[in-house]
């Protein structure tokens, strides 16, 4: 309240004198007191106000340091993590290759005994076969002391005893399939050659006419009954 509307309301009071003085000086003290009062609550306000501030500040502060910790600290988890995995897969990756190599190494080994185991057995059979053919042979060579050398008795033995006759060339014309390792151009060659020796043995000339009558015979006599075709 400005001075002059102080004296105003102490002549409305009517004061005089001493009196009137006074009222003013004490009027004056309490607008003083009132205004230091008004300062010190701003003063008071503005330092809240600012310590407020540098509170958040510092909070806001923290808050992004701790954020930023929290992002590293996940960062080099997540690194560790693929790290690990990394390094479980790769362990696994070796223990499956080292697996899979023991087992191409035991099938290996079993394929080559079973080769061994065939081998030995397919020796066995041609000693065996070696062995009935020189009985067979002996046979033939003894019975020729006696009556001398029969060379198409001894050849008609043979080609008995190894399927080496028409009929034999027939059923391989047939029945057989190609062999291991055998590509197409090779199995035609070798039925191209069990044509020819069973055509040779039936004394069948190398003309279609001839041909045809041999398969013609050959598809009468396995369809007709054994005593008509005999």
């Amino acid at each position: 309240m400005p001075i002059q509307e102080i004296k105003e309301i102490a002549e409305e009071l009517q004061l005089r004198g001493d009196e009137k003085k006074n009222f003013i000086i004490e009027q004056i003290d309490k607008l003083r007191k009132l205004q230091a009062e008004k300062e010190q609550r701003e003063e008071k306000e503005e330092r809240e106000a600012k310590f407020r501030a540098e509170n958040e500040e510092r909070e806001a502060k923290l808050r992004v340091e701790k954020e930023e910790r929290e992002a590293k600290l996940r960062a080099e988890k997540e690194e560790r993590e693929a790290k690990l995995r990394a390094e479980k897969e790769e362990r696994e990756a070796k223990l499956q290759a080292e697996k899979e190599e023991r087992e191409a190494k035991v099938q290996a080994e079993e394929r080559l005994k079973m080769e061994e185991l065939r081998t030995q057995a397919e020796e066995r059979l041609k000693m065996e076969e070696l062995m009935r053919t020189q009985l067979e042979l002996a046979k033939i060579q003894a019975q020729a002391k006696n009556e001398a050398t029969d060379y198409d008795r001894v050849k008609e033995v043979l080609q008995k005893r190894y399927n080496l006759t028409e009929d034999g060339y027939r059923q391989r014309f047939r029945t057989y399939s190609p062999e291991e390792g055998e590509n197409p151009s090779m199995f035609i060659v070798r039925l191209k050659r069990y044509l020819e020796r069973w055509m040779k043995l039936a004394e069948a000339p190398q003309t279609y006419e001839a041909l045809r009558d041999l398969f013609v015979k050959e598809q009468f006599l396995d369809s007709s009954p054994a005593d008509l075709s005999t």
